[in-house]
């Protein structure tokens, strides 16, 4: 079983667990779009403050943190924050699908929320005219 991250280069792979993306990432080839869905995967899509938040506690930090935390928290050095995102994401994934534990209350708040169906496009609410 693989775990890919939207943030690498789609690797041409006979069994795709789940792939798990940042929610802002687009794809300039259209990989996304076209070659994941012949995976029949499923495909969270994961909001960057979310990511910061399931590794670093908070939602807004800077890449240097991220880039720290990684190796802290991980064990993989790395000098590129793209890398540090698709590893972190990695983890993400690796935690939904229940093969790492997660460590504090703040991760398993981030799973929860991923783990949500996804609201319908166009169901907001419409707020009542004062």
């Amino acid at each position: 079983m693989t775990i890919w991250s939207a943030s690498l280069p789609l690797p041409r792979i006979s069994r795709l667990t789940l792939l798990i993306k940042e929610t802002e990432f687009v794809s300039s080839s259209g990989v996304v779009g076209g070659d994941v869905l012949e995976c029949d995967v499923g495909l969270p899509e994961c909001p960057a403050n979310q990511a910061k938040k399931f590794l670093t506690g908070k939602g807004n930090c800077d890449k240097n943190l991220i880039l720290l935390k990684v190796f802290q928290k991980y064990g993989i050095e790395c000098e590129d924050d793209n890398v540090a995102d698709a590893i972190n994401l990695n983890m993400i994934g690796r935690a939904l699908l229940g093969w790492t534990p997660v460590s504090n209350d703040m991760q398993r708040a981030v799973l929860a929320d991923l783990s949500k169906p996804p609201k319908a496009k166009g169901t907001r609410k419409k707020s009542k005219a004062a």
